[in-house]
């Protein structure tokens, strides 16, 4: 990966949590695992944070899922999400296939 590629990347996983606004419990979120990782990626990291796996998307290793736990994002990243949003706007603008 080169360092721009790592710039950007960082800059977005910094910037867009500001800017789409912090997961709130038992709402959905935007779960982002390594690309490459798929949907049984995806959907491992979910389950080793208890959560619900709501909708695969276009991309494999994106998808919405919930929880009524507080902790929900930080265990999602915990178990090696890349990325988590609230995503309490975008449930129908994703594509892919309801779980």
């Amino acid at each position: 990966m080169s360092s721009a590629s790592i710039f950007v990347s960082g800059t977005a996983a910094l910037v867009l949590p500001l800017l789409v606004g912090m997961p709130g419990a038992g709402g959905p979120v935007l779960v982002v695992g390594a690309p490459g990782s798929g949907t049984a990626g995806i959907a491992a990291i979910v389950a080793r944070a208890d959560g619900a796996l709501l909708r695969e998307t276009l991309v494999p290793w994106i998808a919405l899922a919930r929880s009524d736990s507080a902790d929900f994002g930080g265990r999602l990243r915990h178990a090696g999400a890349w990325l988590v949003l609230d995503a309490s706007a975008l449930g129908g603008c994703l594509g892919g296939q309801r779980t």
